[in-house]
């Protein structure tokens, strides 16, 4: 999992390495593992926006919390696919190109 500062050290957590001294390899490394804590971080708000119940702590087993997890991202992707413009607006989404890095705001 990749992680920041405000979670404590784990085994499966990727965190950046520290920013003095690094060379090439290391930064390439670090914007990659920025740029998909972005990734996940943009999702979740999107899901968040449309699953009221992603916005606050979920009040259930700990053992449920997946389920009510996966469930809204399969019900997130369903919608995407049979609903493309009512759902998500195509005008609100960024687009990535894969080959050079580069974001364009839509």
């Amino acid at each position: 999992m990749n992680r920041d500062e405000a979670f404590g050290i784990r085994s499966d957590f990727i965190k950046p390495y520290p920013r003095d001294n690094v060379n090439k390899d290391i930064r390439i490394f670090n914007y990659h593992l920025s740029r998909s804590r972005c990734v996940v971080e943009n999702t979740f708000g999107i899901m968040a926006s449309r699953f009221k119940v992603l916005q606050t702590a979920i009040n259930l087993n700990i053992k449920n919390i997946d389920t009510v997890v996966i469930t809204c991202c399969v019900l997130h992707n369903f919608l995407r696919k049979m609903c493309p413009r009512s759902y998500i607006a195509p005008e609100v989404l960024d687009r990535e190109n894969i080959e050079d890095g580069s974001v364009t705001l839509v």
